[in-house]
């Protein structure tokens, strides 16, 4: 039995690799794709409900602008981002890289 630390170290078998594309997959159709739209439907709710519920011409520019001008100000922090945060702990890793996701998801959804 292999332990972890000498699977990261060597490569996977074919059998594992096998093994992981997969779970991967059952994954990702059983898990994930469910909820993708879901999570865009909860965001228009939200965006819909709280920008300018009462005219629709003036939220569909607003979430249009604010995400378009999101996801460029968000491509050019990546490099910033990636240089501040090039080795840290795990926790902060996560941190940053679950927030940095979050507003770009809403920024790409509201476009």
């Amino acid at each position: 039995m292999k332990t972890i630390k000498s699977l990261c170290r060597s490569p996977p078998s074919k059998e594992i690799w096998m093994g992981l594309t997969v779970l991967d997959h059952i994954i990702s159709m059983c898990i994930i794709a469910p909820f993708v739209p879901t999570y865009w439907r909860g965001t228009w709710f939200l965006l819909g409900h709280y920008v300018f519920p009462e005219r629709t011409d003036h939220h569909g520019w607003t979430t249009m602008s604010v995400g378009i001008l999101g996801c460029i100000i968000l491509y050019m922090l990546q490099n910033k981002l990636y240089e501040m945060f090039k080795n840290p702990s795990m926790f902060t890793w996560i941190f940053v890289y679950h927030i940095f996701i979050y507003i770009f998801s809403w920024c790409c959804i509201g476009k």
